[in-house]
């Protein structure tokens, strides 16, 4: 325990925080409005319930006042994820992480997995089938895909059942220019949104248009045979607001020398990817609408890691249509039709597509009651298959078609200001298997108005996935259809502190789960999925932000955690015990310099020889490293103050900048012992214009 109690205390040291904006005891009398020319400290002295109040043009130009990249921002970073309603991070029944449009474009983050690898606990993942993965507290067992971790649009879910969690496409090509900020849920969160919502959530919340239109084009290349481009931009016209962006990635030439585990000798790997992504934002009164489409392509090892490499292409589409109406000042309703569909072809073939229609209430009888009940009617198909040359198309999944459900509630009550309590279950009903019940209950007292504390525990559940009950290769793998859902339970305790220019938070975590659908080939079985795994972790997680003046703003985070896996093998995950983060941004807008400074620290993770002896040292040892990036925007139209023109930003950025050597363990087929998790040292240049 003594490194990682040295290793806390360090990121303690180096990291303080900022609040990206934080609310004082004292706050404006009711309606006030930024036409009187508020100062900075008083709009963030400003209560939520003020802010709104007012109207869109007041709010964009508080938000201009106050030098922040939205309106959500203004809200001190109002989160909705943990109770499907706008609410502070501090009254939020979950441990809540949240990156902005802002911190996206200062550290220069270009593609979902990079974005997210700046956020505590998330350990990003690449391994011979999947090069963009992610688990979240080291949760991550003997799976390609980060199937415990829940995606959502503007907190709809993404989901593909064929895998269920096969989201390598949206790591790698989801539309970055089109994102507003992320909020990212540690812990369970299956009561508002069911299945695979496990260890936890991702929430991509959209740009909406502001008052005046904007466009923005940008453009970048550099290392690794690497090319970017983005448009996006958005309009108003009366309450009709829309904003899209169209992104396109282009990396030819990743090579990297490894030995597969058939061929005792270096072969150069190329690791090339390829993708083109849009996306759409709709609001008219209470409709709503999204739409996001990309086509991505990754070389892979295959289903067996071996030479030549195979092009994995994808197409992946998420909409979803919304509509709320507001009856009276008690009760809200929305309704919900969220669609989405995965194509993949590889050496075989296969397609999900995934329909819900959800009914969802809120309702508040009282000043301090809050409750959510909801409904949903989930409809799932798919089919996979493989061509055999002289022998045609067989099945690997049979064609099929399945129907689940779900009701569920959250209430939340303040008895007093300082206290909230909060309970809330699911029931789930899930073809051929009973009806399960998940629930979630909490307190979170106010010690003071900048400190207070929360008590988490929330169940969640993943339901078998249609390869994991159907696949169907005789010798090789077989599914299940007995197969049951896998199960977690998890108690969270945060202590957090929050003033005008600094934010704190410190959890401990414990998580229990049962029930994990495993193959029994690992065990020497037959080699069929079945329910016989147990996972239990425990960990400390760090974050905090702070501003020392309006240039300059630091912020860090570190998260150890520790984990048995079927109480025999401790610390089996790729995932490290420790890893890190330390980030510094400087902003002069008189000269329209931009600098993001951020270091990433991995600590050696645990040899797979924990889990199989005999895997062979053909690859270099995993070790710790540290990713350090820089990045540098100059907006040349501020810095010669140029009138009436477009602003013109030049971007120069540095990737891997200590030429770290990343492997990671190789921990599903674990015949060999590591595999490339990242590339070495990236340079690159663009441009962005902004009319």
């Amino acid at each position: 325990m003594k490194p990682f109690l040295l290793s806390l205390v360090c990121a303690c040291i180096m990291a303080a925080a900022i609040p990206l904006q934080s609310h004082a005891q004292e706050t404006l009398p009711q309606n006030q409005s930024s036409k009187k020319k508020l100062t900075r400290s008083q709009i963030l002295k400003m209560t939520v319930e003020e802010l709104r109040e007012m109207s869109l043009e007041d709010l964009t130009d508080l938000a201009n006042i106050v030098g922040v990249s939205s309106i959500e921002e203004l809200f001190d970073l109002l989160v909705t994820t943990a109770s499907k309603s706008a609410e502070k991070i501090s009254d939020a029944p979950g441990v809540v992480s949240v990156i902005t449009a802002r911190e996206i474009e200062q550290f220069g983050a270009r593609t979902l997995k990079e974005v997210l690898n700046h956020i505590t606990g998330v350990g990003i993942l690449n391994n011979y089938f999947n090069r963009n993965g992610l688990a979240i507290r080291g949760d991550q067992q003997a799976s390609p895909y980060s199937n415990h971790v829940l995606l959502l649009m503007d907190g709809r879910p993404m989901r593909e059942n064929m895998y269920v969690g096969n989201d390598m496409g949206a790591y790698g090509m989801f539309p970055v220019s089109g994102i507003e900020r992320i909020e990212v849920i540690r812990g369970p969160g299956s009561v508002l949104y069911g299945t695979s919502a496990y260890s936890g959530i991702i929430n991509i919340i959209m740009k909406k248009a502001a008052k005046e239109s904007s466009l923005t084009l940008s453009g970048q290349a550099g290392s690794f045979g690497t090319t970017l481009a983005s448009l996006d931009g958005g309009f108003t016209a009366g309450d009709f607001r829309l904003y899209g962006s169209v992104n396109y990635l282009n990396q030819t030439s990743w090579t990297q020398k490894l030995t597969t585990e058939d061929r005792q000798r270096d072969t150069t790997f190329n690791s090339r990817q390829r993708g083109v992504s849009t996306s759409l934002s709709m609001q008219y009164k209470g409709l709503t609408a999204n739409v996001v489409f990309l086509q991505y392509g990754a070389d892979v090892l295959g289903t067996l890691p071996d030479f030549p490499t195979v092009f994995y292409d994808r197409t992946n589409l998420y909409s979803d249509l919304g509509y709320t109406h507001e009856f009276s000042d008690v009760w809200k309703s929305s309704i919900n039709l969220t669609y989405s569909q995965y194509n993949g072809q590889h050496d075989f073939t296969d397609i999900s597509r995934d329909f819900v229609a959800e009914f969802t209430n809120y309702i508040k009888p009282v000043k301090n009651l809050n409750i959510v009940l909801g409904g949903l009617i989930n409809t799932r198909s798919g089919q996979m298959s493989v061509d055999v040359p002289g022998v045609g198309t067989i099945p690997l999944v049979a064609a099929y078609n399945q129907l689940w459900g779900s009701v569920y509630t959250q209430i939340d009550y303040t008895p007093f200001e300082q206290l909230k309590l909060i309970a809330g279950v699911q029931a789930n009903k899930i073809e051929r298997i009973p009806v399960n019940v998940v629930p979630r209950a909490g307190v979170i007292l106010t010690i003071t108005p900048e400190l207070g504390v929360k008590a988490l525990y929330g169940q969640a559940f993943r339901g078998p996935s249609a390869f994991e009950t159907s696949i169907n290769v005789p010798g090789v793998l077989l599914g299940n259809p007995d197969v049951t859902p896998e199960l977690i339970g998890t108690f969270d305790a945060e202590l957090f502190y929050k003033k005008e220019n600094v934010q704190l938070s410190l959890v401990y975590f414990n998580s229990n789960q049962s029930n994990l659908m495993i193959q029994g080939l690992r065990s020497g079985l037959e080699p069929k999925y079945r329910n016989e795994g147990t996972f239990r972790s425990q960990g400390v997680e760090f974050e905090g932000k702070y501003a020392p003046t309006e240039q300059l703003y630091i912020l860090g985070s570190a998260s150890y955690q520790t984990n048995v896996l079927n109480e025999k093998f401790e610390n089996s995950t790729p995932i490290p015990n420790l890893i890190a983060r330390l980030g510094g941004g400087y902003n002069n807008r008189d000269i329209g310099l931009s600098v993001g400074v951020f270091n990433i620290f991995y600590s050696q993770p645990n040899d797979v020889a924990v889990i199989n002896p005999s895997r062979r040292l053909v690859n270099p040892t995993a070790q710790a490293f540290n990713l350090l990036n820089v990045n540098i925007n100059w907006n040349l139209t501020e810095l010669f103050n140029w009138v009436n023109t477009p602003g013109f930003i030049l971007n120069f950025r540095v990737d891997n900048a200590l030429d770290a050597q990343a492997w990671q363990p190789e921990w599903l087929r674990r015949e060999i012992n590591t595999l490339p998790l990242l590339p070495g040292r990236g340079i690159y240049g663009g441009l962005t214009i902004k009319f």
